[in-house]
């Protein structure tokens, strides 16, 4: 839990937060801090999930083709699916593999791809 209340000696704002059972004095400045840390993690977090799943997808497809992993990611690259792959996160996440790849080949091959 964090509390604040105003120093008299320094006068400026000092919050406490309680961490595995010692409370610690902190500034305005130190208390934005954790803020910022804390998003930067969440942000890095997810961003990895994200990568994570387009390597996973460029994977599948790669083993569906029977192509390399190179040759499946420059060729979903070419032909938009790893830009709807990466606007489309929510979403494609929560199917299963057949119906993302499903999705990966109409796509691509809307837009030029022949496989």
């Amino acid at each position: 839990m964090i509390r604040t209340k105003t120093d008299k000696f320094d006068k400026q704002c000092v919050f406490y937060k309680k961490i595995k059972g010692l409370t610690i004095r902190l500034n305005y400045r130190q208390w934005l801090g954790m803020f910022k840390c804390r998003k930067e993690v969440v942000l890095m977090s997810e961003q990895k999930r994200k990568i994570g799943f387009t390597v996973a997808c460029v994977n599948e497809f790669a083993n569906r083709h029977k192509l390399s992993a190179k040759e499946a990611f420059q060729y979903l690259f070419q032909f938009k699916g790893i830009a709807f792959i990466k606007e489309n996160y929510d979403v494609e996440h929560t199917l299963d593999f057949d119906t993302i790849l499903d999705d990966l080949r109409i796509l691509c091959k809307k837009n030029g791809g022949t496989l």
